[in-house]
């Protein structure tokens, strides 16, 4: 696929949607401008770099770590890196980070104000979070209450039907806890969104569902945000498992791989086992075809990766 052929990943909060993959196809606009941000200035280690081309297949929040690496080993200047980040940031419910970020570039001018929009967008999301948290205040009252959840499960009443029956946390409720932790994603708060989407998805048992897949691509992104690789990895097999177990067209199933190619690089290079694993999913005969189809790039990551198995092999 070309970049602006790329449907969004099901749990893309970059973009505030759901998941629509038949007919929702990202605009050239939804598509990170890298690429603009970056060709101003790069300097001679960037020239290999490919951010740019792997930012299509990411959500926006993953996409700042790797911009903290490109900033910290100063491949680009520091006011490009700024300005890409911004732009990620713009979709996003992280309107102080971007607020700091937009002062930071224009500090020095002379009458330097934050633009009414940003403000203005602040206080939205301010009302949108006061909105969701009352909408869900039931659930997160009784789901993110640890020690009760705890005792649930150690009498096996850890299940749709007790809560809606003992404490009153039904459908809606549970729906309305999962756009909380949609929304706690959006605003940087990875932890939250990891717990509460995790609550989710034990009750409702369906990660083959559309909601259900949504949310198991939400708690990959974050275990990975939050560095917990343990996590990342047991998601990475959730979601496998899942699109294999969905039945969606078959380009559906190529675009999904793809993705979940270039989600699983953070796993391969951080946890201690995930060169080994990751490698074996990138030789998965249907993975291997997605690779070589839409991302043919991956295959410098998977050869690092066999190379480096193979010396710490010998050693």
């Amino acid at each position: 696929c070309k970049p602006s052929e790329i449907p969004t990943p099901p749990f893309c909060l970059g973009v505030l949607r759901d998941f629509k993959m038949a007919e929702d196809k990202p605009t050239k606009d939804s598509i990170p401008s890298m690429p603009t941000a970056f060709a101003v200035s790069a300097q001679p280690t960037g020239e290999y770099d490919l951010t740019a081309t792997i930012a299509p297949y990411l959500d926006n929040h993953m996409m700042f770590p790797l911009l903290d690496f490109i900033e910290d080993n100063k491949m680009y200047d520091t006011a490009s890196v700024q300005k890409a980040r911004l732009d990620l940031l713009a979709p996003t419910n992280m309107v102080d980070y971007a607020m700091e970020i937009h002062a930071n570039l224009h500090k020095g001018e002379k009458g330097y104000k934050v633009p009414e929009e940003m403000t203005k967008r602040r206080q939205e999301v301010l009302d949108q979070m006061a909105e969701l948290k009352q909408s869900a205040a039931r659930s997160i009252e009784i789901l993110d209450d640890a020690e009760l959840v705890e005792k649930l499960k150690s009498e096996d009443k850890f299940n749709t039907k007790v809560l809606e029956e003992e404490y009153q946390v039904g459908p809606a409720a549970l729906e309305a806890y999962y756009a909380h932790a949609k929304f706690q994603f959006e605003c940087g708060d990875y932890g939250a969104a990891r717990g509460q989407l995790g609550a989710y998805l034990a009750l409702t048992q369906a990660p083959a569902s559309d909601r259900g897949f949504a949310a198991l691509w939400g708690k990959f992104a974050s275990e990975v945000l939050v560095e917990n690789w343990e996590g990342a990895l047991a998601e990475l097999g959730a979601v496998k498992a899942a699109i294999e177990a969905r039945a969606d067209p078959a380009l559906a199933q190529l675009a999904q791989r793809s993705w979940l190619l270039h989600w699983a690089l953070f796993v391969a290079f951080a946890h201690p086992r995930g060169r080994d694993l990751v490698a074996d999913l990138f030789f998965e005969e249907r993975y291997l075809q997605a690779l070589q189809t839409n991302c043919p790039w991956l295959l410098r990551y998977l050869t690092a990766a066999v190379v480096v198995n193979r010396r710490g092999q010998r050693g």
